[in-house]
């Protein structure tokens, strides 16, 4: 009886995982800002009166606002790009509202890439 239980539970979790269905928990983009907000609070950024923006990048081919990618493209060293390569994350980009018309975006941004899976923050810069 024993051993037909067993069967029918590990038949059940082949299933399971053949379908697609995914055990783990992943990070909403209102959790990503909470966690976004959190370090840049930690770095001395102030965040009152920023705007935000997000993107999601699962596959590489997501499309979203030109600047968040050049946030990407700002990555000087091999580590950081080996760091995200392989991984699925929110940019999480804050910015003064009137920074948009400037010339140079970027200026006095915090921004930061969160895991979806885990909610670590894989890299962080601002201006």
């Amino acid at each position: 009886m024993k051993v037909n239980i067993i069967g029918i539970v590990l038949s059940l979790l082949c299933i399971v995982n053949f379908t697609g269905v995914s055990w783990s928990k992943t990070i909403t983009e209102q959790d990503a800002i909470k966690i976004s907000l959190k370090i840049a609070k930690k770095n001395k950024y102030d965040t009152k009166n920023k705007s935000v923006e997000t993107l999601l990048v699962k596959d590489g081919h997501e499309r979203g606002p030109v600047r968040l990618s050049w946030v990407v493209m700002r990555l000087s060293s091999k580590n950081d790009i080996i760091k995200i390569m392989n991984s699925k994350f929110w940019i999480i980009y804050f910015y003064s509202k009137s920074d948009f018309e400037s010339r140079s975006v970027l200026d006095g941004c915090f921004c930061s890439l969160v895991d979806i899976n885990t909610g670590k923050v894989i890299l962080y810069f601002n201006d």
